[in-house]
């Protein structure tokens, strides 16, 4: 996963590799799931779908008037792209309204939990749709102010495991650790 250049609007570049960090890291420390999550740094890319050769999935928020091209009720939203063949996830991008709302990382009543929402849509990344059970990360609304939904319960668990539980991995080859390439000053 890549950050968009400018991160989040309201919250410094910084603040925002350190929420999606720790977003991707809530999911990552489910160790019955195979997947896990690299950070690629900062990056150009404000597209959105499978970007070229190799996918990159990105995290961008959009703001400023004409910004956002969905309906101005959705807070974010996650596209995937599935490879036609096998249903496999190829590419996931995030993206987040903030031309019509203000995100934070402090329980500010009048704002979004931008942890909560990255979260929330790491989940879709993952393939989970929306929950019934209103505690899980994976239910559909939060208001603002609200920062109760950023560790997974045992629902979310539950759904992440069915998609992609050990037991059910691929055969893969190990990729290495990759290392972050842009930061906040020089993406990539």
């Amino acid at each position: 996963w890549g950050m968009g250049g400018r991160g989040c609007p309201g919250v410094t570049p910084d603040g925002t590799q350190d929420v999606l960090r720790a977003s991707f890291q809530t999911w990552d420390a489910v160790e019955e799931m195979y997947v896990d999550f690299e950070d690629s740094g900062v990056t150009c890319v404000d597209t959105i779908g499978l970007d070229g050769i190799a996918p990159l999935n990105v995290a961008i928020w959009r703001d400023g008037a004409g910004g956002w091209p969905y309906t101005d009720r959705v807070v974010g939203l996650t596209t995937l792209t599935f490879d036609t063949e096998t249903g496999g996830i190829v590419d996931a991008d995030m993206e987040f309204n903030s031309e019509d709302y203000d995100f934070s990382v402090d329980g500010d009543a009048s704002s979004y939990d931008l942890q909560q929402a990255v979260t929330h849509e790491v989940g879709h990344m993952l393939g989970l749709g929306h929950s019934a059970v209103a505690a899980s990360v994976m239910y559909a609304t939060a208001g603002p102010g609200a920062v109760d939904k950023r560790e997974l319960t045992q629902d979310d668990i539950d759904g992440v495991v069915a998609n992609h539980g050990l037991l059910s991995a691929p055969p893969a080859e190990p990729c290495g650790v990759a290392t972050p390439r842009g930061t906040p000053d020089a993406p990539h």
